[in-house]
Protein backbone atom coordinates (compact mmCIF):
# COMPACT_ATOMS: atom_id res chain seq x y z
CA UNK A 1 0.00 0.00 0.00
CA UNK A 2 1.43 3.56 -1.32
CA UNK A 3 1.47 5.68 2.49
CA UNK A 4 4.18 8.32 1.65
CA UNK A 5 4.79 9.82 -1.67
CA UNK A 6 8.17 11.33 -3.16
CA UNK A 7 8.19 13.86 -5.86
CA UNK A 8 11.44 15.19 -7.39
CA UNK A 9 11.60 18.50 -9.36
CA UNK A 10 9.67 22.02 -8.22
CA UNK A 11 9.11 23.04 -12.01
CA UNK A 12 5.52 23.72 -13.46
CA UNK A 13 5.09 20.23 -13.68
CA UNK A 14 6.27 18.80 -10.35
CA UNK A 15 4.76 21.82 -8.50
CA UNK A 16 1.79 20.53 -10.17
CA UNK A 17 1.41 16.43 -8.98
CA UNK A 18 2.08 18.07 -5.28
CA UNK A 19 -0.56 20.41 -5.63
CA UNK A 20 -2.75 17.48 -6.63
CA UNK A 21 -1.14 14.87 -4.13
CA UNK A 22 -2.35 17.30 -1.32
CA UNK A 23 -5.57 16.69 -1.59
CA UNK A 24 -5.20 13.08 -0.35
CA UNK A 25 -3.89 11.80 2.63
CA UNK A 26 -0.48 11.06 1.72
CA UNK A 27 2.64 11.74 3.49
CA UNK A 28 4.57 13.53 0.82
CA UNK A 29 8.39 14.47 0.51
CA UNK A 30 9.14 17.25 -2.44
CA UNK A 31 12.93 16.81 -3.17
CA UNK A 32 13.59 20.47 -4.67
CA UNK A 33 17.88 21.27 -6.23
CA UNK A 34 18.86 24.15 -4.44
CA UNK A 35 18.71 24.49 -0.64
CA UNK A 36 17.75 28.03 -1.09
CA UNK A 37 14.62 27.19 -3.02
CA UNK A 38 13.09 25.37 0.26
CA UNK A 39 11.79 28.25 2.89
CA UNK A 40 10.63 29.98 -0.78
CA UNK A 41 8.56 26.25 -1.49
CA UNK A 42 7.50 26.06 2.51
CA UNK A 43 5.93 29.21 2.23
CA UNK A 44 4.22 27.90 -0.93
CA UNK A 45 3.07 25.05 0.53
CA UNK A 46 1.77 26.66 3.64
CA UNK A 47 -0.77 28.77 1.68
CA UNK A 48 -1.85 25.44 -0.43
CA UNK A 49 -2.61 23.66 2.33
CA UNK A 50 -4.56 26.56 4.26
CA UNK A 51 -6.23 26.87 0.60
CA UNK A 52 -7.16 22.86 0.88
CA UNK A 53 -8.33 22.99 3.83
CA UNK A 54 -10.56 25.82 3.32
CA UNK A 55 -12.06 24.02 0.56
CA UNK A 56 -12.54 21.10 2.73
CA UNK A 57 -14.30 23.33 5.41
CA UNK A 58 -11.90 21.97 8.14
CA UNK A 59 -9.65 24.90 8.32
CA UNK A 60 -8.21 25.49 11.92
CA UNK A 61 -5.13 26.06 12.98
CA UNK A 62 -4.52 22.47 14.84
CA UNK A 63 -5.70 20.60 11.33
CA UNK A 64 -3.47 23.03 9.61
CA UNK A 65 -0.18 22.04 11.57
CA UNK A 66 -1.26 17.93 11.62
CA UNK A 67 -1.65 18.33 7.58
CA UNK A 68 1.19 20.31 7.11
CA UNK A 69 3.47 17.84 9.40
CA UNK A 70 2.86 15.05 6.80
CA UNK A 71 4.89 17.61 4.29
CA UNK A 72 8.70 17.47 4.10
CA UNK A 73 10.95 19.92 1.86
CA UNK A 74 14.88 19.70 1.11
CA UNK A 75 17.41 19.46 -1.48
CA UNK A 76 19.07 16.50 -0.15
CA UNK A 77 18.25 13.17 -1.70
CA UNK A 78 17.57 11.39 1.47
CA UNK A 79 14.36 13.46 2.14
CA UNK A 80 12.86 10.66 0.12
CA UNK A 81 13.91 7.86 2.45
CA UNK A 82 11.42 5.74 3.16
CA UNK A 83 8.86 6.75 0.73
CA UNK A 84 6.73 3.64 -1.23
CA UNK A 85 6.40 5.45 -4.57
CA UNK A 86 8.82 8.23 -5.86
CA UNK A 87 8.09 10.64 -8.84
CA UNK A 88 10.35 11.68 -10.53
CA UNK A 89 9.36 15.61 -13.06
CA UNK A 90 12.92 17.06 -13.66
CA UNK A 91 13.48 18.51 -17.22
CA UNK A 92 13.01 16.61 -19.93
CA UNK A 93 16.38 15.79 -20.58
CA UNK A 94 17.50 12.35 -20.56
CA UNK A 95 21.05 12.60 -19.06
CA UNK A 96 19.47 14.76 -16.00
CA UNK A 97 16.94 12.13 -15.80
CA UNK A 98 19.04 9.29 -15.54
CA UNK A 99 21.02 10.58 -12.98
CA UNK A 100 18.26 11.32 -11.08
CA UNK A 101 17.38 7.73 -10.66
CA UNK A 102 21.60 6.42 -10.06
CA UNK A 103 21.54 9.02 -7.09
CA UNK A 104 18.08 7.07 -5.67
CA UNK A 105 20.50 3.91 -5.69
CA UNK A 106 21.59 5.70 -2.49
CA UNK A 107 18.20 5.87 -0.32
CA UNK A 108 15.60 3.28 -1.99
CA UNK A 109 14.37 -0.51 -1.19
CA UNK A 110 13.81 -3.14 -3.32
CA UNK A 111 10.54 -2.47 -2.33
CA UNK A 112 10.32 1.13 -3.29
CA UNK A 113 8.70 2.01 -6.89
CA UNK A 114 10.39 4.71 -9.06
CA UNK A 115 8.51 6.39 -11.90
CA UNK A 116 9.39 8.98 -14.33
CA UNK A 117 6.68 11.24 -15.74
CA UNK A 118 8.47 11.93 -19.00
CA UNK A 119 5.87 12.44 -21.87
CA UNK A 120 8.36 11.48 -24.72
CA UNK A 121 11.76 9.42 -23.37
CA UNK A 122 11.72 5.97 -23.22
CA UNK A 123 11.52 5.30 -19.52
CA UNK A 124 13.32 2.14 -20.02
CA UNK A 125 16.43 4.12 -20.73
CA UNK A 126 16.37 6.27 -17.85
CA UNK A 127 16.74 3.32 -15.25
CA UNK A 128 19.74 1.69 -17.11
CA UNK A 129 21.85 2.96 -13.62
CA UNK A 130 18.90 2.21 -11.53
CA UNK A 131 19.56 -1.39 -9.19
CA UNK A 132 15.75 -2.47 -9.17
CA UNK A 133 14.34 -2.17 -12.93
CA UNK A 134 11.20 -4.60 -11.66
CA UNK A 135 10.18 -1.28 -9.55
CA UNK A 136 10.02 1.03 -12.41
CA UNK A 137 8.10 2.32 -15.06
CA UNK A 138 6.31 5.79 -16.61
CA UNK A 139 3.62 7.71 -14.77
CA UNK A 140 2.46 10.38 -17.46
CA UNK A 141 0.47 12.83 -15.43
CA UNK A 142 -1.05 15.31 -17.79
CA UNK A 143 -1.30 19.30 -17.46
CA UNK A 144 -3.26 20.54 -15.79
CA UNK A 145 -3.15 17.54 -13.63
CA UNK A 146 -6.78 18.77 -11.79
CA UNK A 147 -8.73 18.78 -15.22
CA UNK A 148 -6.84 15.96 -17.00
CA UNK A 149 -8.79 12.87 -15.25
CA UNK A 150 -6.02 10.51 -17.58
CA UNK A 151 -2.65 9.21 -16.61
CA UNK A 152 -0.65 6.79 -18.98
CA UNK A 153 1.03 3.81 -17.32
CA UNK A 154 3.78 3.31 -19.61
CA UNK A 155 5.84 -0.17 -18.24
CA UNK A 156 9.09 -1.33 -19.73
CA UNK A 157 9.75 -4.96 -20.07
CA UNK A 158 11.33 -5.13 -16.58
CA UNK A 159 8.28 -3.67 -15.08
CA UNK A 160 7.04 -6.86 -12.98
CA UNK A 161 3.45 -7.37 -11.62
CA UNK A 162 2.97 -6.37 -8.61
CA UNK A 163 4.27 -3.05 -9.44
CA UNK A 164 1.95 -2.48 -12.28
CA UNK A 165 -1.07 -3.87 -10.02
CA UNK A 166 0.66 -1.05 -7.50
CA UNK A 167 0.57 1.77 -9.72
CA UNK A 168 -3.23 0.94 -10.94
CA UNK A 169 -3.95 0.87 -7.06
CA UNK A 170 -2.27 4.29 -6.47
CA UNK A 171 -4.44 5.56 -9.55
CA UNK A 172 -7.65 4.60 -8.19
CA UNK A 173 -6.88 6.03 -4.94
CA UNK A 174 -6.28 9.54 -6.51
CA UNK A 175 -9.08 9.64 -8.69
CA UNK A 176 -7.48 9.07 -11.81
CA UNK A 177 -8.46 6.47 -14.69
CA UNK A 178 -5.67 5.45 -16.89
CA UNK A 179 -3.81 3.39 -19.29
CA UNK A 180 -1.32 0.84 -19.42
CA UNK A 181 1.14 1.07 -21.82
CA UNK A 182 3.72 -1.58 -22.82
CA UNK A 183 6.98 0.13 -24.88
CA UNK A 184 5.50 -0.03 -28.55
CA UNK A 185 2.52 2.09 -26.87
CA UNK A 186 4.14 4.45 -24.19
CA UNK A 187 2.70 8.44 -24.72
CA UNK A 188 -0.46 7.12 -27.60
CA UNK A 189 -2.43 9.77 -26.23
CA UNK A 190 0.46 12.22 -27.37
CA UNK A 191 1.49 10.55 -30.34
CA UNK A 192 -1.93 9.92 -31.74
CA UNK A 193 -2.54 13.95 -32.38
CA UNK A 194 1.37 14.11 -33.87
CA UNK A 195 0.04 13.34 -37.75
CA UNK A 196 -2.40 16.24 -37.68
CA UNK A 197 -0.89 18.39 -36.25
CA UNK A 198 1.90 17.88 -38.52
CA UNK A 199 -0.63 18.36 -41.64
CA UNK A 200 -2.43 21.19 -40.01
CA UNK A 201 1.17 23.07 -40.23
CA UNK A 202 1.75 22.04 -43.94
CA UNK A 203 -1.62 23.63 -44.63
CA UNK A 204 -0.45 27.01 -42.84
CA UNK A 205 2.51 26.79 -44.95
CA UNK A 206 0.12 26.39 -47.88
CA UNK A 207 -0.65 30.39 -47.45
CA UNK A 208 -4.80 29.72 -48.02
CA UNK A 209 -5.61 29.39 -44.22
CA UNK A 210 -4.68 31.26 -41.44
CA UNK A 211 -3.82 30.19 -38.32
CA UNK A 212 -6.96 30.76 -36.35
CA UNK A 213 -9.01 29.74 -39.07
CA UNK A 214 -7.24 26.38 -39.23
CA UNK A 215 -8.24 26.06 -35.57
CA UNK A 216 -11.85 27.17 -36.01
CA UNK A 217 -12.11 24.14 -38.57
CA UNK A 218 -10.30 22.26 -35.64
CA UNK A 219 -12.94 23.14 -33.23
CA UNK A 220 -15.46 22.64 -35.27
CA UNK A 221 -15.16 19.18 -36.39
CA UNK A 222 -12.49 17.16 -33.81
CA UNK A 223 -11.54 18.97 -30.71
CA UNK A 224 -12.28 21.84 -28.39
CA UNK A 225 -8.96 22.95 -28.70
CA UNK A 226 -7.52 24.40 -32.07
CA UNK A 227 -4.09 22.94 -32.62
CA UNK A 228 -2.27 26.04 -32.57
CA UNK A 229 -3.88 27.63 -29.88
CA UNK A 230 -2.91 23.42 -28.20
CA UNK A 231 1.11 24.04 -29.16
CA UNK A 232 1.32 27.75 -28.06
CA UNK A 233 -0.25 26.87 -24.46
CA UNK A 234 1.88 23.63 -23.54
CA UNK A 235 4.85 25.42 -25.14
CA UNK A 236 6.78 25.47 -28.80
CA UNK A 237 9.87 23.94 -26.68
CA UNK A 238 8.00 21.26 -25.15
CA UNK A 239 6.22 20.18 -27.91
CA UNK A 240 9.03 20.36 -30.29
CA UNK A 241 11.15 18.20 -27.84
CA UNK A 242 8.48 15.61 -27.48
CA UNK A 243 8.02 15.27 -31.00
CA UNK A 244 11.65 14.50 -31.96
CA UNK A 245 11.49 12.13 -29.43
CA UNK A 246 8.49 10.51 -30.89
CA UNK A 247 10.03 10.14 -33.95
CA UNK A 248 11.58 6.70 -33.17
CA UNK A 249 7.47 5.23 -33.11
CA UNK A 250 6.75 6.49 -36.51
CA UNK A 251 8.17 4.49 -39.87
CA UNK A 252 7.60 8.11 -41.89
CA UNK A 253 9.59 10.53 -39.70
CA UNK A 254 10.10 12.77 -43.17
CA UNK A 255 6.49 13.93 -42.96
CA UNK A 256 7.22 15.89 -39.24
CA UNK A 257 9.98 17.58 -40.65
CA UNK A 258 8.63 20.73 -41.55
CA UNK A 259 6.67 21.15 -38.83
CA UNK A 260 9.68 20.41 -36.31
CA UNK A 261 11.89 22.97 -38.42
CA UNK A 262 9.19 25.79 -37.76
CA UNK A 263 9.18 25.33 -34.32
CA UNK A 264 12.74 24.82 -33.61
CA UNK A 265 13.20 28.29 -35.35
CA UNK A 266 10.32 29.69 -33.25
CA UNK A 267 12.88 28.64 -30.32
CA UNK A 268 15.67 29.82 -31.37
CA UNK A 269 14.06 33.22 -31.63
CA UNK A 270 12.87 33.34 -28.37
CA UNK A 271 8.49 32.45 -29.39
CA UNK A 272 7.68 30.19 -27.25
CA UNK A 273 3.97 30.55 -26.88
CA UNK A 274 1.87 31.56 -24.38
CA UNK A 275 4.59 31.62 -21.49
CA UNK A 276 6.35 34.06 -24.02
CA UNK A 277 3.61 36.20 -25.33
CA UNK A 278 4.14 35.08 -28.61
CA UNK A 279 4.38 31.84 -30.55
CA UNK A 280 1.69 30.95 -33.39
CA UNK A 281 -0.44 33.67 -31.91
CA UNK A 282 0.72 36.75 -30.50
CA UNK A 283 -0.77 37.07 -26.62
CA UNK A 284 -2.08 40.60 -25.71
CA UNK A 285 -4.02 42.49 -22.96
CA UNK A 286 -7.28 40.57 -23.06
CA UNK A 287 -6.85 38.28 -25.95
CA UNK A 288 -4.88 36.58 -28.87
CA UNK A 289 -4.09 37.83 -32.37
CA UNK A 290 -2.80 35.23 -35.01
CA UNK A 291 0.32 35.69 -36.64
CA UNK A 292 0.83 36.05 -40.25
CA UNK A 293 2.75 33.37 -42.03
CA UNK A 294 3.84 33.14 -45.52
CA UNK A 295 2.13 36.18 -46.46
CA UNK A 296 -1.17 34.69 -45.96
CA UNK A 297 -2.91 38.32 -46.25
CA UNK A 298 -2.92 37.94 -50.37
CA UNK A 299 -5.69 35.20 -49.42
CA UNK A 300 -8.28 37.23 -47.84
CA UNK A 301 -10.89 34.14 -48.32
CA UNK A 302 -9.78 30.90 -48.71
CA UNK A 303 -12.99 28.97 -51.60
CA UNK A 304 -15.67 26.31 -49.37
CA UNK A 305 -14.00 23.42 -50.97
CA UNK A 306 -10.83 24.24 -50.01
CA UNK A 307 -11.54 24.62 -46.27
CA UNK A 308 -13.67 21.26 -46.62
CA UNK A 309 -10.72 19.43 -48.10
CA UNK A 310 -8.67 20.94 -45.47
CA UNK A 311 -11.65 19.60 -42.57
CA UNK A 312 -11.42 16.09 -43.93
CA UNK A 313 -8.12 15.38 -44.71
CA UNK A 314 -7.20 16.91 -40.86
CA UNK A 315 -10.52 14.45 -39.84
CA UNK A 316 -9.28 11.36 -41.75
CA UNK A 317 -5.46 11.29 -40.43
CA UNK A 318 -7.27 11.39 -36.36
CA UNK A 319 -9.99 8.91 -37.37
CA UNK A 320 -7.16 6.50 -39.11
CA UNK A 321 -4.41 7.08 -36.21
CA UNK A 322 -6.87 6.09 -33.80
CA UNK A 323 -8.12 2.90 -36.11
CA UNK A 324 -4.33 1.98 -36.48
CA UNK A 325 -3.57 2.69 -32.44
CA UNK A 326 -6.57 -0.43 -31.55
CA UNK A 327 -4.10 -2.83 -33.15
CA UNK A 328 -2.52 -3.16 -29.02
CA UNK A 329 -5.42 -1.07 -27.29
CA UNK A 330 -9.37 -2.07 -27.46
CA UNK A 331 -11.23 0.94 -29.03
CA UNK A 332 -13.42 1.03 -26.41
CA UNK A 333 -10.72 1.87 -23.99
CA UNK A 334 -9.12 4.12 -26.15
CA UNK A 335 -11.61 6.22 -27.29
CA UNK A 336 -12.55 6.76 -23.13
CA UNK A 337 -9.07 7.40 -22.85
CA UNK A 338 -9.14 10.39 -25.68
CA UNK A 339 -12.11 11.85 -24.35
CA UNK A 340 -10.76 12.09 -20.46
CA UNK A 341 -7.42 13.72 -22.21
CA UNK A 342 -9.94 16.03 -24.20
CA UNK A 343 -12.43 16.86 -21.42
CA UNK A 344 -14.93 15.98 -24.31
CA UNK A 345 -18.43 14.32 -24.16
CA UNK A 346 -17.81 12.53 -27.49
CA UNK A 347 -14.82 10.47 -28.75
CA UNK A 348 -13.54 9.30 -32.13
CA UNK A 349 -16.05 6.17 -32.08
CA UNK A 350 -18.60 9.22 -31.92
CA UNK A 351 -16.90 10.84 -34.56
CA UNK A 352 -16.67 7.69 -36.68
CA UNK A 353 -20.61 7.46 -36.69
CA UNK A 354 -21.10 10.37 -38.62
CA UNK A 355 -17.72 10.82 -40.45
CA UNK A 356 -17.64 11.15 -44.35
CA UNK A 357 -14.44 9.53 -43.74
CA UNK A 358 -14.50 5.73 -45.37
CA UNK A 359 -11.43 3.75 -46.21
CA UNK A 360 -12.30 4.78 -50.31
CA UNK A 361 -11.63 8.16 -49.14
CA UNK A 362 -8.36 7.58 -46.95
CA UNK A 363 -7.04 6.25 -50.10
CA UNK A 364 -8.10 9.00 -52.43
CA UNK A 365 -5.73 11.30 -50.18
CA UNK A 366 -3.24 8.71 -49.70
CA UNK A 367 -2.73 8.79 -53.77
CA UNK A 368 -2.74 12.39 -53.87
CA UNK A 369 -0.12 12.64 -51.21
CA UNK A 370 1.41 9.86 -50.99
CA UNK A 371 1.76 9.91 -47.20
CA UNK A 372 1.64 6.82 -45.35
CA UNK A 373 -0.61 8.08 -42.69
CA UNK A 374 -3.19 8.52 -45.15
CA UNK A 375 -3.50 4.56 -45.82
CA UNK A 376 -6.30 2.75 -44.43
CA UNK A 377 -5.41 1.35 -41.21
CA UNK A 378 -5.54 -2.73 -41.08
CA UNK A 379 -8.01 -2.33 -37.85
CA UNK A 380 -9.88 0.36 -40.05
CA UNK A 381 -12.59 -2.01 -40.86
CA UNK A 382 -13.00 -3.48 -37.37
CA UNK A 383 -13.58 -0.70 -35.77
CA UNK A 384 -15.93 1.33 -38.03
CA UNK A 385 -18.12 -2.24 -37.35
CA UNK A 386 -18.49 -0.86 -33.96
CA UNK A 387 -20.10 2.42 -34.98
CA UNK A 388 -23.18 0.18 -35.87
CA UNK A 389 -23.39 -0.81 -32.11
Amino acid sequence: MIQCVGVIGTGKMGTNILDYLLHYDFKLRWKCHYEKDVSVLDSLIDRKVKRVLKMQERYDENTFIQYRGRIQISSSIYVLKGCDLIIESVTEDKTVKTDVFRQLNQIITPETICVTNTSSLDPGLLFQGYNHKNRCGGYHFFYPIHYKNIVEINCTEQTDKATREMLIHFSESIKKQYLILDEPDHFILNRIFCPLQAQAYLFLQEGILTVDELDSLIREKVFPIGVFEFIDSVGIDIISTSVKNYLSHYAHKEFFNPWIEAMEQMVATGNLGKKSGQGFYRYLKGGKQAMIFNNQNKNPQAPGEYKQRVTDMLEALYLNGFCHETGNIPPGILDNAIKEYWGMDTGPLDLLKKSAINQLRLMEFYKMTGNEFYKPAAAWEGVNQLKEK
